[in-house]
């Protein structure tokens, strides 16, 4: 099983989209796939099963919202009594999901759209999209059907741990 590492994903698989694009659910997501990586080139070749991690700011700086106070200007902090352990990476939430890499067609009546929704949540990928002129690598849409998703909310003592309902998830 491939692993996909920091890379850009949208949801872009809206109800309306579901219809247009072949085996589509909701709950997939649009990856943008830049195959001069040795992952994507194992991944998109083949279509093939893959995990990809779904985490916060692993820096103890960032706030994590459920564990904090908001100051009477509004900024968020963490709370007085959050012991310094309890303000890093293990006590954020964060999933691993499992399931399928599958390569987009080339040309397609919907990927006008899944580019719009992509570039909506990565306005600076608009230079990196399919067909982009000022790009130096090839790119390709990637469609990721998850089938599996492992939740880690934080400390086991205060947050759930273990496989969500895909059912809901979606």
């Amino acid at each position: 099983m491939a692993q996909v590492g920091a890379e850009y994903y949208a949801p872009c698989f809206t109800p309306d989209m579901l219809d247009q694009v072949s085996n589509a659910r909701p709950g997939d997501l649009l990856f943008l796939a830049l195959p001069v990586s040795e992952n994507w080139r194992s991944l998109v070749d083949t279509n093939k099963t893959a995990s990809v991690f779904v985490g916060p700011n692993p820096d103890p700086h960032v706030v994590d919202v459920r564990h904090s106070d908001r100051s009477i200007s509004g900024r968020v902090h963490w709370a007085k009594d959050r012991p310094v352990f309890r303000k890093g990476m293990a006590s954020k939430a964060r999933s691993a999901l499992y399931g399928k890499m599958v390569s987009l067609p080339t040309t397609a009546p919907y990927l006008d759209a899944l580019h719009a929704c992509f570039v909506q949540h990565h306005p600076d990928a608009e230079a990196w999209v399919p067909g982009s002129r000022k790009s130096p690598h090839v790119a390709q849409w990637v469609r990721f059907t998850p089938h599996r998703i492992y939740y880690v909310g934080g400390f086991g003592d205060e947050h759930y741990i273990g496989d969500l309902d895909m059912d809901i998830a979606a």
